[in-house]
């Protein structure tokens, strides 16, 4: 692989991230904030949390693998996996 084939690579991670970013903000749209409060059932997301949650995935990847090195529990517990654990 040579420098192009890295640059071509980062610039559709890039048109793709935004890509999902727009459709996501559109179907944000879509959906209504009076819906956001909905739930399919008790033990999930609200709408509006899920969007949040979205909304913060960039945000975890780049704590998880720029700014900081956390232990692998600690990722897990970043994502959740701890409460679906203690939800059983």
């Amino acid at each position: 692989m040579d420098m192009n084939d890295l640059l071509n690579g980062a610039k559709d991670l890039a048109a793709a991230f935004r890509t999902v970013r727009d459709n996501t903000i559109q179907i944000a749209e879509d959906i209504g904030e009076e819906h956001y409060g909905f739930r399919a059932t008790p033990e999930t997301r609200s709408v509006g949390e899920t969007l949040v949650h979205i909304a913060n995935i960039p945000k975890i990847a780049y704590e998880i693998h720029g700014t900081r090195k956390l232990t692998f529990a600690r990722r897990l517990r970043l994502h959740g996996f701890r409460r679906a654990a203690e939800r059983r």
